[in-house]
């Protein structure tokens, strides 16, 4: 192997890596800012902030949930939340547990099971936890990524 083939070679390797290195990294940045993303999510709903909570949902989101017959748009989310929220006598807990994030350059699928605690407001009791899983998939609009797909189903008990 002569000089020119070994620079060549290693031209070559040290491009592989910075590439690999740079999808390494952003597959690392879209993780963690869904990671924020859900956790303001999280936030808005407990705090029934509508403009926090509906941060996190495309313009164009599709959502295909167990207990609705029909798709939702984001119109019929933002619709179904602010109901909830004026809802005066509960207060909503809601939290996640990740099982998985699949990510790549134009799309992100997290596997996820949603917890959701609804409390009385007056007594501060729990009254009813429901669990769903989920398929939150998230592409990017602009400079931030946003869930534009999702399917849930009431997780049965445990």
């Amino acid at each position: 192997m002569n000089i020119h083939t070994k620079l060549l070679s290693a031209i070559s390797l040290a491009t592989i890596s910075v590439l690999f290195g740079i999808q390494c990294l952003a597959i690392y940045n879209t993780e963690t800012y869904i990671r924020k993303s859900l956790d303001e999510f999280v936030q808005g709903y407990t705090n029934k902030d509508i403009d926090m909570t509906m941060r996190i949902f495309a313009p164009d989101v599709i959502a295909n949930v167990q207990q609705v017959d029909c798709e939702r748009t984001y119109k019929d989310i933002r619709a179904g939340i602010l109901k909830d929220f004026s809802d005066d006598e509960v207060r909503y807990n809601y939290s996640y547990d990740i099982k998985e994030i699949l990510c790549s350059n134009t799309m992100a699928i997290v596997r996820i099971v949603w917890i959701l605690d609804i409390i009385d407001a007056e007594t501060n009791k729990i009254i009813k936890t429901t669990k769903e899983v989920g398929m939150d998939i998230f592409k990017p609009y602009g400079d931030s990524w946003q869930l534009f797909r999702f399917i849930a189903y009431a997780k049965e008990k445990e």
